[in-house]
């Protein structure tokens, strides 16, 4: 009899949990699929990057709509059997209201376990996997995006011209770049060679020049104009990152484990 009412209540439980999990998910997931399926068809990132950066971000998620959808299917659940007299019918037949509870305990308590490993363990993991697969991204299209004996504007206020490029986008030869960030000063850069190098643990594309002359004046005024040879000149290139249009605070905490976190907070208190 015990077996019986438990299974009942866990098969009420799991069609509306199952259900919940799923719609609430896609609802939150909804707009990074829209700027995921824009990588893939407008800037030609390879699918199975794109399709990795969303099984990347699925845990952070998860660990939102598991609890979500178990209030959904406890309220669905109890309200039918309710609604139903079930509960009455029950109750009528011997079986103790908190012995009705406790398959709704089980089912909250292995979700909490769930949520607590997803939240502790996994998420911290898939966020810093996230971001290396996102540097991955941003490199092949800041290499793509360099072409031969073409004025390239993909870094923004970067404009690079490149005589010859290596078949693997990393090697440059004959380098002319104009870089605009800074509108209280005009630099023009010329250089031999060039190099595109990533540092995925800092999340940074740099183009390293190598034997070069800098250019540099105020817009309109060539009285301060300054010119200087290098050997070598490192410039950090912003690439246009695919949720740009989700703006919000980045917390680096939420890649640590719990391991990290509290060696960290140790670190602080001292």
């Amino acid at each position: 009899m015990n077996r019986i009412l438990d299974r009942y209540v866990v098969n009420d439980l799991a069609g509306p949990f199952a259900l919940s999990a799923v719609l609430l998910t896609f609802v939150l997931i909804i707009d990074r699929i829209y700027h995921l399926t824009d990588l893939v068809v407008t800037k030609g990132v390879p699918f199975s990057m794109v399709l990795g950066l969303l099984v990347f971000m699925l845990p952070s998620f998860l660990a939102h709509t598991l609890p979500m959808a178990l209030l959904m299917a406890v309220l669905l659940a109890a309200g039918r059997l309710a609604g139903d007299l079930e509960v009455l019918a029950l109750k009528a037949s011997g079986v103790s209201p908190l012995r009705l509870l406790r398959p709704f305990l089980v089912i909250a308590a292995l979700v909490t376990l769930v949520t607590g490993a997803l939240t502790l363990w996994l998420n911290p993991l898939a966020n810093r996997t996230f971001q290396r697969q996102l540097t991955r991204i941003l490199q092949t299209r800041a290499a793509t995006g360099i072409s031969e004996r073409v004025f390239s504007t993909t870094f923004g206020q970067i404009v690079i011209y490149v005589e010859e490029v290596s078949p693997s986008h990393v090697a440059l030869r004959g380098v002319l770049l104009s870089d605009e960030r800074d509108p209280k000063l005009l630099r023009i850069i010329t250089a031999r060679e060039g190099r595109l190098l990533t540092d995925e643990e800092n999340d940074r594309i740099t183009l390293r020049l190598i034997d070069g002359a800098l250019n540099e004046s105020p817009p309109g005024d060539a009285s301060r104009y300054r010119y200087s040879t290098f050997e070598l000149y490192d410039m950090n290139l912003s690439v246009e990152a695919p949720f740009k249009s989700a703006p919000r605070v980045e917390k680096p905490e939420k890649n640590l484990s719990l391991r990290r976190l509290l060696a960290a907070a140790a670190a602080l208190r001292r």
